[in-house]
């Protein structure tokens, strides 16, 4: 019979709640549509492709509060929802939005999300509001 590893419910807990700290003071940043990330790509890659759009600003988040449990011994973390909203003048007039990366207060790359639907930002009333998660696998 094979060698049998796992993580318990009690070791994934822990790891969550690292990442928990890890992350207070994490960075939220939206990046264009049509930029296709993959596991490989970059951090600068992803700033180069940074969205414009009028009224546009990373997001501070400073605490992930909710630990919450998924599939198996999993969990997710949640940060408060971020929300993004076009103002008047300035910015790329024909933004639009494919997706969000999360950079830890230490600079590092963490989440890529690609989004199933772009999401314009080319005018009044138009915004991005979203929840950040990251899935802690056991």
């Amino acid at each position: 019979m094979p060698d049998v590893q796992f993580l318990s419910q009690a070791g994934a807990y822990q790891l969550a709640l690292r990442q928990q700290t890890a992350l207070i003071n994490s960075v939220m940043h939206l990046f264009n549509f049509g930029f296709v990330p993959n596991p490989g790509t970059t951090l600068a890659q992803l700033l180069a492709q940074e969205c414009t759009f009028a009224g546009y600003a990373p997001k501070t988040i400073a605490a992930w509060p909710e630990i919450v449990s998924a599939a198996g011994t999993n969990f997710l973390l949640f940060a408060p929802t971020q929300t993004w909203i076009w103002t008047a003048g300035g910015g790329d007039p024909t933004g639009t939005v494919g997706g969000h990366f999360i950079v830890s207060a230490a600079g590092d790359l963490g989440d890529v999300v690609t989004y199933d639907a772009p999401i314009p930002m080319q005018g009044p009333f138009q915004s991005v509001i979203k929840t950040p998660s990251q899935l802690i696998r056991n």
